[in-house]
């Protein structure tokens, strides 16, 4: 439809055309700023009355009106209607519209009343321009432009925030959404979504949009912004098969959570959504911010489960704090916004029964506003209800249920039932919505408390509770805590300089809240007194007895220090290391311990015979008169508290000595002691002084050690104590201090007499003995300790002293250490499970007494720190080194349950390196552990002899691998025979099926290129064998059946695919997979069927065991040895890093059954073998098709890491690399000559002159026939081989070759790349570089092994600046990988990011 054919029902003249095209660029606007631009516009608009009054717009802007073109956005406001997108797109091609856009922009920019009253305008590089240019880019597929706006105008965070653009814009889009460009359509969406949300506007055309398969397919998708609002779209859509889509196609695990939680809530699983909701939102896929206004509706829906769900209060004020729905959605001016905190209040908080009905004019008339509150009318008495929320509430269920909002609809079923229980009709559409079972309601049934119910809730709240029948002390659900900010720049006279109040909460979980801050004012107030306890109201009441300004603070005043005494042996205080004590972060508090200490004179000895010193600790004058606070570790602070006795003394100590010290000639002597008696009744005394002549209980003091420990944050604090006497409470440091102590214990005078000589021994003793001690000592009786690991060593070593020196925990939860019990703690019994696999279970017998599984050890054996395993909360097993490691190997090679330790039979070589071969010390295993190792040591004792059949001598290294294989055969093991290509394993595998041929017949699966190498290789060097090429076999069945001792069935891969059911219905005595890189892939079908062969003994030959990634090792072993590496899901949890480097266990695993040897290290004899890459040069011509293609390749792909998207990928770099060959690859009939096959005949032409033979490789077939092409106009005999080439052709063609009939011999790389003897050649030309070097190595080793004499050189050629140079430099990571497993393997597998990047120039 064209904006001619939609006005011309309304029959306008031309003055009311140009209002209405008018008003629409200006989306809003006022008569008078109408009149301004038309004024201005007069010469470019027709049909204008002379003069223009204000009066003349009015009266058109009425008609309008009555067309429904126009309306009223306001007091004296107006804009247009939605036009259908045709006739908006029509508009904006009128040839008007230019003049009017600038007359617009000059008006915006020059007046300023213009700016909020002539048009919606935007900010663009600091100018205003009209909002209509956005609209116009978004309807015409401008996606570019639209963002360019956008990013210059930071204010504008969303289109759906700006109302009147809302409902005329989007709106318009929202209702014609299947014609909008599918990636406009996506960048909108959230904001759609929102409008549509918020305006009830039908779902319909929106669904089918999403519906189509050019909206989903894009990676605009793993934007968190249209993630979200597609997750919230469909939760109140309740679109189950949406949500299950989006949860499947998640770009990351964590993003998954969002659209499972919207699917729990569909079910009514409010709990279960609300913890999703909260991982998602956690995991930054929304964020509370900025990003918020981009979530509206999937935060209104978190926020609604939290409040339903109701799990936990500070989750939900978390919610609430973040949820502002001013910023979600669009809203006019003057109308309620939608609050969530009344829901929670009345749902959750009884606030219910506490509501005001509200004034008509304040009743809700959003969709948003009138669902929350119908969702309180659930909890809210009648009388409380506004008067017409029943009749808003069944409107908006019929509106909600007929836009397709079913979540919404299903909600606001139980609130209609309760505000219209007789409205028959509200009834009926309450019953359709819920037969229609889209979703389960928010809440089912309502739950109302009277107000006289709540205020008894409320009264009984207010009283103690009683104790528990039990009569034990129920913990805590809050504790106080008491931050300090202290001055300690003079440790002897430390500041406070603030005090802080903290109350944190006990969480469901069992931990402790972050907290929060607490007025002073409502302490003191008894606000808080439920929640203190006897320790908390001994504070409360020191500031009550020290009366100050504490009113609405957070903090004390000047006078903090006063209630520091009283926090003397408080157990939560901390001491504030920033100075951000509102927000204190775990690192910024320090738990400190105060000590009350007495303020005792100290008499030593002087430097001089009989002289005497006396010291006050305290000093005069202090920072506080009455009051002196002595740091003595960052910790522990002391605190003295003085009278006007202890000040007299230290000014009289002062006046007449010096540094609060007094000394007393040898002739004072006397009368000092006659001092001593009634000083000791008034304040303390110690040090050295004649005890006799004082009135006090005298006592000898002993060694009494006590090694006290407390956790500050992560350090581990210990203290060495002595108590002299053990029935008073006196505790000194070991061996330090004075001799002498006399002060008041408990109500009368005692004299300790101490033996310091020996506390100085006992303490000697004890360091000794924990000798991990010495590294963290502070001082001579004080230890902190940092980490774990060697906190657990210190308390192990300390664990040995337990019955002399005792470990106490004053405070907090202890930590414990015990150790296997002596004798055999070891209690463990096995079986023999199925497949001969072995089981073992048993007990442990700690030293404590306890027993424990030996499951449960090896269960925590992963979760070690060094030989200290974790067996529970707080409780560590220490184990000597060896036992842990030889656990941890246990743990890892098998499968372990909650009863058996399961191991594969192939775990037997690894066991054995448990066991010393003199069977003393290691691991005590059952006995039927014991004697399987026992049969494989013998086993490997044994050197078996050659075959006498063999008519060949076999090299050293080649008997060493007779040997091996017939070992590990004897054993039932498989084996990796690696060896480097060239070096004989056919030769050392047909000698074992030799040695073993009479046990019964062996089935060799290998390559069709070299299925018939096995035929003759056997009938020259192993005669005895009866070799037979299945694929030559007429009657198959009959051969296989017949099969006996002596005969071996040669099958190649493509064959056994065919075959699977006839090879895999009888038992084989040995089964070999040569080049066994063919069943590398465990999906594929033939490694599927070789898994299920029957066959005793196990072998794969191959030159490279692992090419690609570790997957492909997992594959051999599985087929070799099952089970020994586990599941595949197992094997890359267990021995895959994260750097792609290989756990050193991978390699002790596997290390026995493969054998792999180097050209280089067992063959002198072997020519050197030279690598040589040539570089080719595109002409222009060829670089433009180059080009062209690499560009277009790059705006197709995208870095998802799929399976399809691989695929993808490679097929591009498939194309580069066919254009690097030759340019008729890509445009067939191309008279382009290729400039890599003419740089390929001139090097040819150097050979054939210089007398040499080459091997040609090449991985596409057409390339090679085009080599054919010019080789026959050059006149170059040569050979060819691909993977058409029937078998036999490919003998007679190797055999020609080899006796010298053609210069050159092209080959296909897969066809020909392994099992050929070609050592003829002595030149390998690789014409276009393979992903894998191995491979490459293959091919040239068909020249380079055993019977080449002459040098072995190898060409590459190599296109410059192209994908080619790229995959050159990727076989320096491969070539390091290719020996990986063997030196300790890695995956190098490409990501997509990985192969896109070979796009790049």
């Amino acid at each position: 439809m064209t904006a001619e054919t939609y006005f011309e029902p309304f029959h306008l003249n031309p003055f009311e055309r140009q209002i209405v095209l008018l008003l629409f660029l200006c989306m809003q606007s006022d008569p008078g700023s109408l009149r301004s631009l038309l004024i201005a516009l007069k010469d470019n608009v027709d049909g204008l009355p002379r003069p223009l009054r204000e009066a003349d717009i009015e009266s058109a802007l009425a008609r309008l009106m009555t067309c429904g073109l126009v309306r009223r956005h306001g007091e004296n406001a107006f804009g247009c209607a939605a036009l259908p997108l045709d006739v908006q797109r029509g508009l904006f091609l009128q040839p008007q519209t230019r003049p009017m856009l600038a007359a617009i922009e000059h008006t915006l920019n020059n007046s300023f009343h213009a700016r909020t009253q002539a048009a919606l305008p935007f900010i663009h590089r600091s100018r205003l321009k009209p909002l209509c240019l956005i609209h116009q880019a978004l309807l015409e597929d401008r996606l570019d432009d639209v963002r360019f706006f956008l990013l210059s105008a930071p204010a504008m965070t969303g289109l759906a925030l700006w109302p009147n653009y809302a409902e005329v814009g989007l709106v318009s889009i929202i209702r014609e959404a299947d014609g909008v460009a599918p990636r406009i359509l996506r960048y909108l969406f959230p904001d759609l979504a929102a409008t549509a949300l918020a305006t009830g506007e039908k779902t319909e055309a929106l669904q089918r949009a999403l519906a189509k398969p050019s909206f989903s397919a894009s990676t605009d998708l793993q934007q968190p912004r249209l993630f979200l609002a597609l997750c919230a779209w469909h939760t109140w859509t309740a679109n189950r098969e949406g949500l299950a889509s989006l949860a499947t196609t998640a770009p990351d695990p964590a993003w998954r959570s969002a659209p499972e939680a919207c699917r729990h809530l569909l079910d009514g699983d409010a709990a279960g959504a609300d913890q999703l909701f909260t991982k998602a939102l956690r995991n930054r896929l929304g964020g509370y911010g900025v990003d918020a206004v981009n979530h509206g509706p999937f935060h209104l829906i978190a926020t609604l489960a939290a409040i339903r769900a109701n799990k936990s209060a500070s989750r939900v004020r978390a919610r609430l704090r973040a949820f502002d729905a001013q910023l979600l959605f669009p809203r006019r001016a003057g109308t309620k916004t939608v609050s969530l905190d009344d829901l929670q209040r009345v749902a959750n908080e009884g606030g219910g029964a506490s509501a005001r009905r509200p004034e008509p004019s304040a009743e809700p008339e959003g969709v948003l506003d009138t669902f929350v509150v119908a969702m309180e009318s659930l909890f809210v008495p009648d009388d409380r209800l506004g008067r017409q929320l029943g009749k808003r509430s069944a409107r908006l269920l019929r509106q909600s249920h007929e836009a397709g909002y079913g979540w919404m609809a299903a909600s606001l079923v139980p609130c209609v039932r309760r505000l219209l229980p007789d409205d028959e009709e509200a009834l009926d559409l309450c019953r359709r919505v819920a037969d229609a079972g889209v979703a389960r309601p928010l809440w089912e049934t309502s739950h109302i408390v009277d107000p006289w119910e709540q205020a008894i809730q409320e009264i009984a709240n207010l009283l103690p509770q009683a104790p528990s029948a039990g009569g034990t002390a129920a913990e805590p659900a809050h504790v106080l805590e008491w931050l300090l900010v202290l001055d300690a720049r003079q440790p002897d006279d430390v500041r406070v300089t603030r005090v802080t109040a903290r109350l944190r909460k006990r969480l469901k979980n069992g931990q402790w809240s972050s907290g929060r801050h607490l007025y002073f004012d409502n302490l003191q107030g008894g606000a808080y007194d439920d929640k203190l306890d006897e320790q908390d109201r001994k504070v409360i009441a020191a500031f009550n007895q020290h009366p100050d300004n504490y009113t609405y603070r957070y903090y004390g005043s000047e006078r903090d220090f006063c209630l520091v005494p009283a926090l003397a042996d408080h157990p939560r205080v901390f001491k504030l290391q920033s100075d951000d004590w509102r927000h204190p972060g775990s690192g910024d508090t320090l738990p400190i311990r105060i000590v009350r200490g007495e303020p005792a004179i100290e008499i030593g000895a002087g430097k001089k015979g009989g002289e005497s010193v006396v010291r006050v600790p305290w000093r005069h004058p202090s920072a506080y008169e009455n009051l002196q606070i002595v740091q003595e570790r960052d910790d522990v602070y002391t605190v003295y508290e003085k009278g006007s006795l202890h000040k007299r003394l230290s000014e009289i100590v002062d006046r007449y000595g010096r540094n609060q010290r007094l000394v007393i000639p040898a002739e004072g002597a006397e009368a000092l002691k006659r001092l001593l008696a009634p000083l000791a009744q008034v304040i303390g005394i110690k040090g050295e002084f004649d005890t006799e002549s004082v009135d006090a209980r005298h006592v000898e003091g002993g060694v009494h050690l006590h090694l006290r420990a407390r956790f500050v944050s992560s350090l581990l604090h210990l203290d060495l104590v002595n108590q002299p006497v053990p029935e008073l409470p006196l505790y000194l440091a070991p061996g330090g201090g004075m001799r002498k102590t006399l002060s008041r214990l408990a109500g009368e005078t005692v004299a300790v007499c101490r033996d310091i000589e020996s506390e100085r021994k006992a303490l000697a003793a004890f360091t000794a003995a924990c000798p991990a001690l010495a590294a963290w000592a502070v001082t001579e009786n004080h230890w902190e300790i940092e980490s774990l690991q060697e906190i657990l060593t210190v308390l192990d070593e300390v664990h040995t002293l337990a019955d002399p020196v005792p470990l106490e925990w004053p405070e907090g939860e202890p930590i414990e250490v015990v150790r296997p019990g002596s004798g055999t703690p070891y209690a463990l019994n096995s079986a023999a499970g199925a497949d001969y696999w072995l089981e073992i279970g048993g007990d442990v017998t700690l030293d404590d007494g306890k027993v424990m599984a030996f499951t449960d050890l090896l269960a925590g054996i992963s979760g070690r720190t060094e030989r200290f395993v974790p067996l529970g909360e707080r409780r560590y097993l220490c184990l000597t080194r060896n036992l842990a490691r030889q656990l941890e190997l246990l743990a890892q090679a098998g499968e372990v349950s909650k009863k058996r330790l399961r191991l594969p039979p192939a775990s037997i070589p690894l066991l054995d390196t448990l066991v010393p071969a003199d069977g003393r010390g290691g691991f005590d295993f059952p006995t039927l552990v014991r004697d399987r190792i026992a049969d494989f040591r013998k086993a490997f004792r044994q050197r078996p002899s050659l075959p006498a059949s063999l008519t060949c001598e076999l090299r050293p290294y080649q008997k060493e691998g007779f040997v091996w294989l017939s070992r590990l055969a004897a054993c039932g093991f498989g084996a990796c025979l690696a060896d480097d290509m060239g070096l004989g394993k056919t030769i050392q595998v047909l000698a074992l099926l030799s040695a073993r041929a009479g046990d019964g017949p062996a089935l060799v699966i290998a390559p069709t290129s070299v299925s018939r190498n096995w035929a003759d290789e056997a009938a020259r060097f192993a005669p005895a064998l009866r070799v037979a090429l299945l694929a030559e076999t007429p009657d198959r069945a009959a051969c296989v059946a017949a099969a006996a001792s002596f005969d071996v069935i040669v099958c190649s891969y493509g064959l056994l695919t065919f075959e699977e059911e006839l090879l895999t219905s009888r038992a084989w005595n040995a089964v070999v997979l040569d080049e066994a890189q063919a069943v590398k892939n465990r999906f594929a079908k033939r490694t599927r069927i070789v898994k299920r062969l029957d066959g005793r003994i196990r072998i794969v030959s191959t030159g490279t065991p692992v090419e690609n990634n570790l997957g492909e090792l997992w594959s051999l072993f599985d087929f070799l040895n099952p089970g020994l590496l586990g599941s595949h899901g197992r094997f890359e949890h267990r021995y895959g890093n994260s750097d792609g480097s290989v756990s050193p266990l991978l390699k002790r695993m596997t290390a026995p059954f493969i054998l792999r040897r180097l050209k280089s290290e067992v063959l002198d004899d072997l020519p050197p073998k030279t690598e040589i890459s040539l570089t080719v040069t595109l002409d222009d011509e060829e670089r433009s098709l180059y080009e062209s293609c690499r560009r277009e390749a790059l705006a197709a792909l995208d870095t998802r890491d799929d399976d399809t998207n691989r695929i993808t990928i490679l097929a591009h770099l498939t194309r580069l690399r066919r254009a690097c060959c030759h340019p008729s690859l890509l445009l067939p009939g191309s008279a382009l000559p290729g400039q890599k096959v003419e740089t390929f005949l001139e090097l040819v032409d150097d050979l054939r002159a210089s007398g040499h033979r080459a091997l040609v490789f090449s991985q596409f077939v057409d390339f090679l026939g085009i080599i054919r092409q010019r080789l026959d106009q050059a006149g170059v005999t040569y050979q060819y081989l691909d993977g058409a080439t029937p078998l036999r052709q490919r003998t007679e063609a190797v055999s020609r070759f080899q006796r010298g009939e053609g210069d050159l011999f092209l080959i296909s790389l897969k066809a020909g790349g392994t099992g050929l003897n070609l050592t003829a050649a002595n030149f390998v030309i690789l014409l276009d570089p393979w992903w894998n070097p191995a491979v490459e190595m293959q091919a040239a080793d068909r020249a380079h092994r055993i019977g080449q004499r002459n040098p072995v050189t190898i060409y590459r050629l190599v296109t410059a600046d192209t994908v080619e140079e790229r995959v050159v430099e990727l076989h320096a990571r491969k070539r390091a990988m290719a020996e990986e497993l063997l030196d300790g393997t890695g995956s190098t597998r490409l990501s997509a990011t990985d192969l896109v990047a070979l796009f790049r120039t």
